[in-house]
């Protein structure tokens, strides 16, 4: 007589045959969401000209982004299950790319950035999310022989929103051209 074993488990049954079977059944795949795309991207770069060593520049702006939509669980199209995104989560988890490019003929990057963003604006306008970041450069080297670098951003989007690139600004290190 075999003791410690129980009858379910002789059988093939219990907990741990359950278990098994769970493990071997193919897993539910969900639609993926459609994320929409951002209205805009804005950019500043604030100095526009620098003259001293290290050059310092600082790129600010905004993503604007379209009406919320709503939120569906993974799997659900149906808009009885699907709720409206709320405005604080519009900007969750959302990051934006800010790329500093510059050479003589092609135009080579030399400083990509990453940020997040944070939400902005009141209740009632349409969500934004902000960002800010500081770079700056000591090798001249790297920005010669002019100077001039081309600063661009992209927002590269979130679980609600796609990626949007903003147009291209120009900045302007003073004093590289001068070997020290």
């Amino acid at each position: 007589m075999v003791f410690g074993a129980g009858a379910g488990a002789l059988a093939g049954g219990g907990a741990f045959a359950g278990a098994q079977q769970q493990a071997q059944q193919p897993p539910v795949q969900s639609q993926p969401a459609v994320r929409q795309a951002p209205r805009n991207v804005t950019i500043n770069v604030n100095p526009r000209v620098d003259r001293r060593r290290p050059w310092r520049f600082t790129v600010s702006g905004r993503v604007n982004l379209p009406a919320p939509g709503l939120v569906c669980p993974p799997g659900q199209t149906s808009g009885y299950y699907c709720l409206p995104l709320a405005r604080e989560r519009a900007c969750d988890r959302a990051r934006v790319a800010i790329r500093f490019k510059g050479g003589p003929r092609t135009r080579q990057t030399i400083s990509t950035r990453r940020y997040r963003t944070r939400i902005g604006g009141t209740a009632q306008q349409l969500p934004f999310c902000t960002y800010r970041g500081t770079v700056s450069f000591n090798v001249a080297r790297r920005l010669r022989p002019t100077g001039r670098v081309q600063v661009d951003v992209r927002f590269l989007g979130n679980a609600y929103y796609g990626q949007k690139s903003s147009p291209r600004r120009t900045a302007r290190a003073v004093g590289v051209g001068r070997r020290r």
